[in-house]
């Protein structure tokens, strides 16, 4: 029985078959990697977006709170402060939450 006979040919074309084969799988490896750390930081994001919140949350009841004990003693012009600062991170979260959904929606 005669063996086939492998050609310089047949060895490049072979070559080129695994050359692109590992050139697709480390693509893919890479694309899912990239996938799960951009998750990871759509969930910092919204942790983080969500602890201003608290705290910005916090700190405007602790000056409406104050302000119910002991009118004056906070100036007006930092309870106004207070309140942009609550608006701000309420409008940061919401944003943070809604391009969180809208990632989650084009899965």
């Amino acid at each position: 029985m005669k063996l086939p006979h492998l050609h310089l040919r047949d060895l490049l074309w072979l070559l080129l078959v695994v050359g692109l084969a590992l050139a697709w799988w480390s693509d893919r490896r890479e694309a899912d990697r990239l996938q799960v750390a951009a998750e990871r930081l759509d969930a910092l994001a919204l942790q983080s977006a969500e602890a201003r919140f608290l705290v910005a949350e916090t700190e405007q009841a602790m000056v409406d709170n104050i302000v119910r004990k002991a009118p004056g003693a906070i100036s007006q012009t930092e309870v106004q402060l207070t309140k942009a600062r609550f608006q701000a991170a309420k409008m940061r979260l919401e944003t943070v939450r809604t391009k969180s959904n809208a990632g989650a929606a084009k899965k």
